[in-house]
């Protein structure tokens, strides 16, 4: 932790106990920008196949893919839409809450 110190130091007025004025933080705003993170937004049918992808995934498409050589259509169906109802469960939940209005997303 002190090493980074010596990283803060050289900027200004980081030493400071009353803080920065606000003519510093205007000049730091326009010198280095917004201290804001952009957030990716989520690619629709990649993220929708990434849901396909895991350990559990894999041994429900495995169990799929043996009961389709063994010939047990109806437990093969409702695996695959076990399957499907979960990917489209969990695409639902990580793409939703970015299309709306950040005043409506709770933290």
């Amino acid at each position: 932790m002190i090493e980074n110190l010596a990283l803060v130091a050289p900027i200004g007025t980081a030493g400071s106990a009353e803080g920065l004025t606000s003519a510093d933080a205007a000049a730091r705003l326009e010198q280095y920008g917004s201290n804001a993170v952009t957030q990716a937004q989520p690619r629709g049918v990649g993220t929708f196949l990434r849901k396909f992808w895991g350990v559990i995934p894999w041994m429900l498409e495995f169990a799929l893919i043996a009961d389709l050589i063994v010939g047990r259509w109806v437990e093969a169906l409702v695996i695959g839409t076990l399957l499907v109802f979960n990917a489209v469960l969990a695409f639902s939940r990580r793409v939703g809450p970015s299309r709306r209005s950040p005043c409506c997303v709770s933290a």
